[in-house]
């Protein structure tokens, strides 16, 4: 959908919460809320909510009655059918060669997948939080390309093929969009060999690896050895130092 064009989701009434989503879960608000005309409203915050709940814990009931009455068809299903999984660091979520079965979406952490060829190891990408994982395997029903593991501590929900095909047949749209995506996850990695044969650089499908470096005491000189480090990947890959609340960037 174009950004500049509105989609009507719902319209509130007297005695209806709005914004309660964003409270309960603590993430940004996915929509515009505005007034159609002239309206009188009651506003509670955060802190007053959770206070009312510490009291009063059956009101979250009416929070979470509001909310699903306002889902459609296939939120509820998919919220139905996700399971919400959390990796440790290091964890492999699939192994190459293995059977597809679902498809994974990134919700916090970061994951990175690995292919094995010839038995050495090649870096494919990485993939951060609102990313899908597996989608290409998920929707041509192939075993899996590549091993996935966590990098870090990562929660993932886990998209089953099941709902997929009840998704696929009930809401072509969502299909269409997959497709979108399945074609970028192809044509990216074609766009940035083009751009590496020409010499161009290319930023398709940059993967960003981050490197924490921490001090055993206050005698050991972080501030010249990060600098010291930074010069030596100069030579590597473009880079960006961050140091006490400022950073120092720079292109090589």
């Amino acid at each position: 959908m174009d950004s500049s064009e509105e989609n009507v989701l719902y319209v509130t009434h007297p005695g209806e919460f709005v914004g309660s989503l964003s409270v309960i879960t603590g993430e940004p608000s996915l929509f515009t809320i505005k007034a159609v005309k002239f309206c009188q409203l009651g506003v509670l915050s955060k802190s007053d909510i959770y206070g009312i709940l510490l009291q009063r814990p059956r009101v979250i009931l009416n929070l979470s009655s509001t909310l699903t009455s306002r889902l459609t068809p296939l939120v509820r299903n998919i919220d139905y059918a996700l399971d919400w999984v959390h990796m440790e660091a290091g964890r492999a979520i699939y192994r190459q060669g293995d059977e597809s079965d679902c498809l994974y979406i990134v919700l916090n952490g970061r994951l990175r997948s690995v292919v094995t060829q010839n038995k050495k190891k090649e870096l494919v990408g990485e993939h951060g939080r609102g990313e899908l994982v597996g989608v290409v395997e998920a929707l041509t029903q192939n075993p899996r390309m590549a091993t996935v593991h966590a990098v870090r501590d990562t929660e993932v929900a886990i998209l089953p093929d099941g709902l997929l095909n009840v998704i696929k047949h009930k809401y072509p749209q969502v299909v269409s969009r997959l497709i979108h995506l399945l074609g970028e996850s192809i044509l990216s990695p074609m766009k940035a060999m083009q751009l590496e044969h020409s010499g161009e650089a290319s930023e398709v499908g940059t993967n960003l690896g981050t490197i924490a470096i921490v001090q055993a005491s206050d005698e050991v000189p972080l501030s010249n050895f990060a600098f010291e480090l930074s010069l030596a990947l100069n030579s590597i890959e473009n880079f960006m130092l961050l140091l006490d609340n400022w950073f120092w960037g720079h292109e090589g």
